[in-house]
């Protein structure tokens, strides 16, 4: 892990190189180095600023909390935007779906479900998996 703002960018110089080897460059727009980690909450509090910021990757936002015995811990829950799309291309493809036995439907959505517990299942992220299960079950009827 990179605790040092100069860590974090020789990282950043070090990887862009890297990907130029092979014709690839990180998004500009979407690449940059944050304060963030065990000491970031700290820091940020004795600078008089806010929390440190959550950030997004791979369908997860990414934030800091401390555990109930006051330790530091990185949580991760699914995008809600990408949640809620998911949810509504399920509704769509249920309602275009509708001739088609109950059965079938229920093994597709099982499958659907499956396969996003296995893109999203991450410790500390049980409650946004019910919440996708409820919505997802609840679009079917």
């Amino acid at each position: 892990t990179v605790q040092r703002k100069d860590d974090a960018e020789r990282f950043l110089y070090a990887v862009k190189q890297r990907l130029a080897q092979f014709s690839l460059e990180l998004h500009s727009e979407k690449t940059r180095v944050l304060e963030f980690g065990r000491f970031a909450a700290r820091n940020r509090r004795r600078r008089g600023q806010k929390k440190p910021e959550t950030f997004d990757f791979l369908g997860m936002n990414h934030y800091c909390l401390k555990t109930r015995q006051g330790k530091f811990a990185v949580r991760r829950k699914p995008v809600s935007k990408r949640m809620n799309k998911a949810l509504a291309r399920v509704k769509l493809s249920l309602r275009r779906a509708m001739h088609v036995k109950v059965d079938v439907q229920g093994k597709w959505l099982h499958s659907v479900f499956t396969g996003w517990l296995n893109d999203y299942a991450v410790p500390g992220s049980y409650r946004y998996l019910k919440k996708f299960r409820l919505d997802l079950y609840a679009s079917g009827t």
